[in-house]
């Protein structure tokens, strides 16, 4: 029983003890250093710095939003004025339309007016050319019966009788291409057997002058060649005895460029 008791006060006391250091430290506190006043004094400088421009910012925008709720008003305004000005009353409209229609109907008839006095007219001087008041006149005044008939009949020219083209070999050994250029700047190429004469080179370059709208030089023309300046105009001779082709890089044998050149010599 003294034991317990005992250890009943121990512990009594040991809970008293720390229930009152506990308290004390609670209500004393543990001691703080001093902060300088300088350091105290930048801090709340800074806060200040801080809460102007963030009244500054408010401010800024409340003006923003004012002046674009102002703009926006004047736009509107200003259109609804802009409206109200292109509004045309409806018996404007009507009145300007039926004037239009007016006017094309006036211009219509003037011109199926002018239509019939000119056929009239046509169909007077016709009847009167048919029956000869004007038999002197110059053949360029008289009016032909059939234009069509006319300008058919002039249209029609006589065709170039063209002497035909001798076969192309194949591509041999044998086998030279001549090589030409036409007045206009077209060059041609074709081949031809070393048999074949130099009249045949000429018939074939008749055949392309036609082709290229050179029908006034047909038969008129000679061939030439530069480095050195050549004239050909051997025709009976074949193209081995003329002898001017040379051999290319492919060993094909062709000709230097044969120029086309109109002769004053008809």
């Amino acid at each position: 029983m003294f034991g317990k008791l005992f250890f009943f006060f121990c512990m009594s006391f040991v809970y008293v003890f720390f229930f009152l250091k506990i308290k004390y430290t609670r209500l004393l506190g543990q001691p703080t250093a001093e902060v300088p006043n300088d350091i105290l004094w930048s801090l709340y400088e800074e806060e200040q710095t801080q809460i102007a421009i963030q009244a500054s910012q408010q401010d800024s925008f409340r003006y923003l939003r004012a002046q674009q709720d102002k703009e926006y008003a004047e736009a509107l305004r200003q259109q609804a004025e802009l409206d109200k000005k292109s509004v045309i009353p409806a018996k404007v409209l009507k009145d300007g339309w039926t004037e239009h229609i007016a006017a094309r109907e006036k211009d219509i008839d003037k011109t199926k007016l002018r239509d019939s006095a000119g056929k009239n007219h046509l169909n007077e001087m016709t009847a009167q050319y048919q029956s000869g008041l004007y038999s002197s006149a110059s053949p360029r005044d008289e009016i032909p019966q059939n234009i069509s008939d006319t300008n058919a009949s002039a249209s029609k020219s006589a065709p170039l009788q063209l002497d035909p083209l001798p076969l192309e070999p194949s591509n041999s050994k044998t086998a030279i291409n001549v090589r030409v250029r036409l007045p206009n700047g077209v060059r041609c190429a074709r081949l031809f057997a070393n048999c074949n004469k130099l009249n045949d080179v000429k018939c074939w370059i008749n055949h392309e002058l036609v082709n290229n709208d050179l029908s006034g030089i047909v038969n008129r023309f000679r061939l030439m060649s530069t480095h050195p300046r050549t004239i050909y105009n051997e025709d009976k001779k074949t193209l081995e005895e003329l002898g001017f082709w040379r051999a290319n890089t492919t060993r094909q044998l062709e000709t230097p460029i044969l120029y086309v050149e109109e002769s004053l010599e008809q």
